[in-house]
């Protein structure tokens, strides 16, 4: 895996008492640049490649093979809280572990209007493909939400918007990234 890259502000989505008014996107908050998956607050993140990513699931999985990611209670994942990069680009944030999911939204005050949303690695293949072509490039891996909001960088990945990277691999760097922090 490779190391750290470089660190970038990032503002997250918020829920709705903390969105600006309405506009873009539609009512399931589709449409990358709509307000309505936009998070306020600024959020660091510490970017690693994925350049000699292993090839095998991380040692000691057991169990359900899936991720976790926020989305808006009773909706799917098109409605997944963006993250806007100061410097350009947006971030989602995926959890190795919905206990982990659940906690950040807990803490954020966000677990009325948000809950966490299972995927396999084949569901995040398709979901990774649907965020690139909204302008998703960062993929930001259990953020927690004490340090999100004191500009504490938050681990994240890089997606390439010109390369294809399988469900399996995504996961297993997510599930890797995870593991070293």
């Amino acid at each position: 895996m490779a190391g750290k890259q470089q660190e970038q502000p990032v503002q997250s989505n918020a829920p709705p008492e903390d969105r600006a008014p309405a506009g873009g996107g539609d009512h399931h908050g589709r449409g990358g640049s709509g307000p309505d998956r936009k998070v306020k607050e600024p959020m660091h993140v510490e970017m690693h490649g994925t350049q000699g990513a292993s090839e095998n699931s991380p040692a000691g999985e057991t169990g359900q093979r899936a991720v976790h990611v926020l989305v808006r209670r009773g909706e799917d994942v098109s409605t997944t809280p963006l993250f806007s990069i100061a410097e350009g680009g947006e971030g989602v944030a995926v959890f190795s572990h919905r206990e982990k999911a659940q906690l950040y939204l807990q803490i954020a005050g966000w677990d009325e209007t948000f809950e966490p949303a299972t995927m396999s690695p084949i569901d995040v293949e398709k979901w990774l493909d649907e965020v690139k072509a909204e302008g998703v490039r960062f993929v930001i891996v259990n953020p927690d939400r004490n340090t999100h909001v004191k500009n504490v960088p938050q681990p994240a990945l890089f997606i390439d918007a010109e390369s294809k990277r399988s469900g399996e691999q995504a996961y297993i760097d997510i599930k890797e990234l995870a593991a070293s922090r």
